[in-house]
């Protein structure tokens, strides 16, 4: 897959202080009916993702803090300039905050270092061509875009974007995955019938990352492996004796 640049970004806005609130304010209004409108499938992919991402950071003993639908915003002078990831990633922030908004120009704001985006029938063409240029914009390191009902040549169900030592932001990855997230130290990759995506510790993609509800069923199912096979070998030992 030939990577593809991202170049260009919104232009800023010189409205005065108080039509930018006003401008601001109506962004995050549409936003957020775009989010109410996309669906339970939506949330549950959304929530799956979210529960593993946080497994992961645990096993990992990494501190960062994982959030959804929070406005992160990356210049004080245009209200354009704002993102509504559905799930991103702060290196380096505790995981007990709570922010509605992020402003990276705030001090100790660095921008996510991940970010992903579900791609839903009203958010197609802002995924898709929008997007792209405002995490590139944002400073994000890597964004992917996932789509769990890609239509067309040029839809795909993983993409990859990910910003190079020079700085330039580029798709390395267009396809059915996995993929490797360097930043998150795992593989992307598809479950339920590509209706989903998660976490995996290998490359080709079954070694998924569990989330709390999981491990906690995988654990109990050990318990009772394990309690099975001791009443296999007491009803040995009583045979023999």
């Amino acid at each position: 897959m030939a990577m593809q640049a991202i170049q260009q970004a919104d232009a800023p806005s010189a409205a005065p202080a108080s039509e930018r609130r006003l401008a601001w304010e109506a962004a995050r209004e549409r936003d957020l009916e775009e989010k109410m409108g996309q669906g339970a499938a939506h949330a549950q992919a959304v929530e799956l993702f979210v529960q593993v991402l946080k497994a992961l950071l645990a096993a990992q003993q990494r501190r960062a803090y994982v959030a959804w639908d929070v406005f992160v915003e990356w210049d004080p002078s245009d209200p354009r300039a704002r993102v509504s990831p559905d799930t991103f990633l702060l290196d380096g922030q505790a995981p007990d905050i709570s922010p509605s908004i992020w402003s990276t120009w705030e001090p100790g704001c660095d921008p996510p270092r991940f970010a992903l985006e579900i791609v839903s029938d009203k958010s197609r063409t802002k995924d898709y061509d929008r997007n792209p240029l405002r995490y590139a914009a944002l400073g994000a390191e890597e964004l992917a875009i996932f789509d769990p009902e890609p239509r067309g040549e040029e839809a795909f169900p993983l993409q990859l974007y990910r910003r190079t030592p020079r700085g330039q932001f580029l798709r390395v990855y267009a396809g059915p995955g996995p993929v490797e997230s360097k930043v998150l130290g795992a593989w992307l990759v598809l479950t339920n019938a590509a209706k989903r995506v998660r976490l995996a510790r290998n490359a080709e993609g079954t070694e998924l990352v569990l989330d709390a509800a999981e491990q906690l069923a995988a654990a109990q199912d050990r318990a009772a492996a394990a309690e099975a096979r001791v009443r296999e070998l007491e009803a040995l030992l009583a045979k023999s004796g």
